[in-house]
């Protein structure tokens, strides 16, 4: 069974796991746009010249908080997946 993915590129794999489980489906496209939000985040951050801190001053929270973002880490958004 294992030896059928050798070979396989990872989104081939992917896209064969995910076609008949809707669920699983799901889950990836949810982790793909938490994935596109965080790099959004730094990319803009970093565009800005601001630290992860400097930004937290600025919208006021935490250095923490941009970091989960960042890593897109959300407790909140983990629960929901």
């Amino acid at each position: 069974m294992i030896n059928k993915y050798i070979g396989s590129s990872l989104q081939d794999t992917i896209k064969e796991f995910t076609e008949n489980d809707i669920e699983t489906k799901e889950l990836m496209e949810k982790q793909e746009l938490i994935n596109e939000i965080s790099n959004n985040i730094i990319a803009m951050r970093q565009t800005q010249g601001l630290t992860q801190n400097e930004l937290a001053n600025i919208i006021n929270t935490k250095q923490a908080s941009i970091s989960r973002l960042e890593k897109g880490a959300l407790k909140r958004i983990r629960k929901q997946l």
